[in-house]
């Protein structure tokens, strides 16, 4: 089996360190991620301006560019010549639950090697209170997770989201669908020393509970929670009303 992996925190991130060691018992692993963090790019590809790249282990590319760039260049450039089995994009340092998944660089990864036809996933780990990330532990069930998933993949037009809480279940995972999870958003504007206006683009959550099923809710109850998520985003039900107009 082969497998691409990227991420968004960058290349240098524990993250994306224990997901190699993990994908490394399933097959040849096939390493390509972002120089810089590149949290929040979404599935965005750098048009405008060149990329540069550069090899840092055997099978291992650093891109400077978003985890899309990263999976388009592995893919269409780097190794063209492969036939990639599964993409796994991750371990992202943070939720990518509700609304992240339309902002997430690594959910972008993930959808990148999708739409080319590889069956991909994403996933994301919570910090615990003094915001530290077990990945030890996730290492452990992934581990047992794709044991018992990777001999039947899915399709490559369904994306599992994973999320891992900090001190979740042993062995014990949900299925789930998007849960509410909103940002109330801030615009910072402030002065450079030049009188020139620039601002930061910030935010507190908005707290919308958590219904069951949802993987806000497993999380909230330390499960880990799995979403599979549609590259059809069209919404079906009111294309059919549309459409008995």
């Amino acid at each position: 089996m082969k497998i691409l992996i990227t991420n968004d925190d960058g290349n240098q991130k524990p993250g994306i360190a224990h997901l190699t060691k993990v994908m490394e018992h399933f097959g040849q692993v096939y390493v390509v991620a972002p120089e810089n963090d590149q949290s929040g790019t979404s599935h965005s590809l750098t048009l405008h301006e060149p990329l540069k790249f550069r090899k840092s282990k055997e099978n291992q590319y650093v891109v400077d560019g978003t985890p899309a760039d990263c999976i388009h260049f592995a893919i269409h450039h780097l190794w063209q010549k492969e036939e990639f089995d599964l993409c796994v994009s991750g371990i992202n340092h943070g939720a990518n639950i509700g609304d992240d998944v339309w902002y997430s660089g690594t959910l972008g990864g993930a959808i990148e090697a999708a739409l080319n036809g590889i069956p991909s996933m994403a996933i994301s780990m919570l910090p615990d209170e003094e915001n530290m990330f077990h990945f030890e532990r996730a290492v452990s069930f992934l581990k047992g997770w794709f044991e018992n998933h990777i001999s039947t993949l899915w399709p490559h037009d369904v994306v599992p989201s994973m999320n891992i809480p900090p001190h979740f279940h042993k062995d014990e995972f949900r299925y789930t669908r998007l849960g509410p999870k909103r940002y109330l958003s801030h615009i910072d504007v402030r002065d450079d020393l030049r009188g020139n206006q620039y601002f930061w683009i910030g935010g507190t959550l908005d707290d919308l509970g958590a219904e069951q099923g949802t993987d806000s809710h497993a999380l909230a109850n330390q499960f880990v929670s799995v979403t599979p998520l549609n590259l059809d985003v069209t919404h079906v039900a009111y294309l059919e009303k549309w459409l008995k107009k």
